[in-house]
């Protein structure tokens, strides 16, 4: 009966190390995920805000080009 006890504890010690070990893998990664969709995003963020710089400095380079043109 002590046997079959600790048995049952030990295949209960040996789930539970596998169910953490598994959470554990899952915590990493969906933290990589989560790292690697936060880059994404900065990285479109940077390429719209680069994209919006550059029209607005044309067209305001545009507007002075035509307002200081007195030919």
């Amino acid at each position: 009966m002590f046997l079959f006890c600790l048995i049952l504890l030990s295949l209960f010690l040996f789930s539970l190390f596998l169910l953490s070990v598994f959470l554990l893998c899952l915590i990493i990664f969906s933290l990589i995920l989560l790292s690697l969709f936060l880059l994404c995003l900065i990285i479109f963020s940077l390429i719209l805000l680069s994209l919006f710089l550059f029209s607005f400095t044309s067209l305001s380079y545009k507007f002075n080009s035509s307002n200081y043109d007195f030919r």
